[in-house]
C-alpha cells in the first residue's frame, strides 16, 4: 500500500481516482492505528476529486503520498507517540526549518498546520482530524472558505498574521498569539461541528536551501461545542453518505 507512484504519462481520470481511493484508505488505517478517526471519502465515485482538472488531481494524489510517508513514520516508532516527531518529519519532507523555539510551544493536544507562502495547506497533524468531520476528499479538493465559516474580522486577522509572518523582518522566531479565541463552523459536513478555536502561535519556516522564508506554521487548540452521541453520529454519517450518493447520481 502507498507505493503507487504516478508520472505524467500515467495520468488519466480512472487511474488517479483509483490511486486517491487507495491512498485515502491507507491514511484512514494509519489514523486508526494511532487513535484518530479519519474519513477517506463519503462517495466512492469521488465527485469533488473528479471535478478537478487532471494536473490538480495528480497534485492531490501527491499530497496524499506525502501524508502517508509522514504519518507512517509515527507507526514505526517504538517510543510513546509524540506529535513533535511527526511535525519534524513533515519539516524534513518539505525541506523547511523552523525557528529554534518552535517545538517548545507544542503539546500533543495541539493542532499544528504547515502552509506554503500562498496559504495552501501542506500538512496537518493527526489532531486536526479529531476536530473535523469532513472527508479527506473534501479537505483536499474544496476551498476552505466553502468548508468552514468564520467571522470576517477573524479572517482579516488571519490574513494579516500570515502576511506579517512571511514578510516582516521583525519576525524571525515563533510568535505567541494572545486573545485569539474564535468560533468556527463546518458548513456542509455530516456532523456540522461548531468549534471554539484558538491560535497559540505562528512561526515562519525557512527553506533549507536558500534560508529564505518559504512557509509558515500555526499552532492551535480547539474544542467541539456540539458533540453528538455515538448513535447520533452514526445516523448523521449514514444520512450524509446517502445524500451525497443520490445528489451526484442526478448530475
Amino acid at each position: 500500500m502507498g507505493n503507487l507512484k504516478l508520472s505524467l504519462t500515467d495520468m488519466d481520470s480512472n487511474t488517479l481516482k483509483s490511486a486517491f481511493r487507495q491512498k485515502a484508505l491507507e491514511i484512514q488505517k494509519i489514523g486508526q492505528l494511532l487513535g484518530h478517526r479519519i474519513f477517506p471519502y463519503f462517495n466512492p465515485g469521488l465527485p469533488f476529486f473528479s471535478a478537478l482538472a487532471l494536473p490538480r488531481q495528480a497534485e492531490v494524489v501527491g499530497r496524499l503520498d506525502n501524508l502517508i510517508e509522514i504519518y507512517s513514520s509515527a507507526t514505526s516508532e517504538d517510543a510513546e507517540f509524540d506529535c513533535r516527531h511527526l511535525i519534524w518529519m513533515a519539516m524534513r519532507k518539505f525541506n523547511l526549518k523552523p525557528p529554534s523555539d518552535f517545538f517548545d510551544k507544542i503539546s500533543n493536544e495541539d493542532v499544528v498546520q504547515i502552509f506554503d507562502d500562498q496559504g495552501v495547506q501542506l500538512f496537518s497533524n493527526l489532531k486536526f482530524f479529531d476536530l473535523c468531520s469532513y472527508s479527506l476528499e473534501e479537505v483536499c479538493c474544496l476551498d476552505w472558505t466553502v468548508l468552514w465559516e468564520r467571522d470576517m474580522a477573524v479572517l482579516v486577522r488571519l490574513q494579516e498574521l500570515m502576511i506579517k509572518t512571511l514578510t516582516s523582518p521583525e519576525i524571525q522566531s515563533t510568535v505567541v498569539v494572545e486573545n485569539f479565541e474564535h468560533r468556527v463552523k463546518e458548513i456542509q459536513s455530516p456532523l456540522m461541528f461548531e468549534l471554539s478555536y484558538g491560535m497559540k502561535a505562528v512561526a515562519p519556516l525557512r527553506s533549507r536551501e536558500t534560508n529564505a522564508k518559504a512557509a509558515f506554521a500555526v499552532i492551535e487548540h480547539g474544542t467541539i461545542l456540539n458533540e453528538l452521541s455515538p448513535m447520533e453520529e452514526e445516523s448523521r454519517l449514514l444520512e450524509h453518505t446517502k445524500t451525497q450518493e443520490m445528489s451526484f447520481r442526478q448530475i
